[in-house]
Formats: structure tokens, C-alpha cells, sequence
């Protein structure tokens, strides 16, 4: 293999290696927003607390 063709198979990992941490980054991204979207519809559902009429 010659030292030109290392480099590109170096680049086509780094690309990959890229891509998929990109997929991980918005995978959490998507659960965070998910989990807070469960928490505002489960405040939603709930019945607020008295008020205090001072």
C-alpha cells in the first residue's frame, strides 16, 4: 500500500469516525428533548397546587 493510499483510507475513517459521532450527538440531543417534552406534558396533566390568596 502505498503512503498516498494510507492517507486515504486514514481520511475515509476519520470521515466515518465523524458521521457517526455526529448520529450519537443528535441521538442524545433527541432524548433530552423527549424527556423534557414526557415532563412538560406530565405537569400539564397534573393538577396545580392551591394558590395563596394573600
Amino acid at each position: 500500500m502505498t503512503d498516498q493510499e494510507q492517507l486515504n483510507r486514514e481520511q475515509e475513517q476519520r470521515e466515518k469516525e465523524s458521521r457517526e459521532s455526529d448520529v450519537t450527538k443528535f441521538d442524545e440531543i433527541a432524548d433530552e428533548v423527549r424527556d423534557e417534552h414526557q415532563g412538560a406534558a406530565q405537569r400539564i396533566g397534573e393538577e396545580l397546587p392551591p394558590r395563596d390568596e394573600d
